[in-house]
């Protein structure tokens, strides 16, 4: 079931706290050998991948690196539902980071949680999302 937001453009973005807002992180693009830290800015001293993905933070990453999972047991995505999702999230954006993991190919990453929300953001038209590397617990 899916609940009408009823809040205006401008009500949305006062939901935004002022000191984020007040955040200059530079362009939001990245080549696919590098990533972003949104919380920070590029210019993360002395932090790997590997020690932002232990500190769980979301990363913008390149929608051309992250690929989806061939064993994903969702097989359906109703062309209705993922442009209702396109739509949202060319207006809002995505809420909730898609989780990947590393695959054998140096830059490539594997969507673990998340396909449907990858699919409609190459829709809508993004070049990164946010992501967060999936643990060594999650479902493999």
């Amino acid at each position: 079931m899916r609940l009408p937001w009823n809040k205006s453009t401008v009500e949305q973005l006062d939901l935004v706290d002022e000191a984020s807002a007040e955040l200059d992180l530079g362009p939001i693009t990245a080549p696919a050998d590098e990533v972003v830290d949104p919380q920070r800015g590029a210019d993360v001293p002395d932090l790997s991948l590997d020690a932002l993905a232990a500190e769980g933070v979301p990363l913008l990453m390149p929608v051309d690196s992250i690929e989806e999972d061939p064993d994903n047991p969702r097989t359906e995505f109703p062309d209705e539902e993922l442009a209702e999702l396109a739509q949202d999230i060319a207006l809002r954006g995505i809420l909730q980071p898609i989780v990947v993991r590393p695959v054998a190919e140096a830059g490539r990453y594997r969507v673990v949680f998340g396909a449907k929300r990858l699919r409609a953001a190459r829709r809508a038209g993004l070049e990164v999302v946010p992501v967060v590397m999936g643990s060594p617990t999650h479902d493999v």
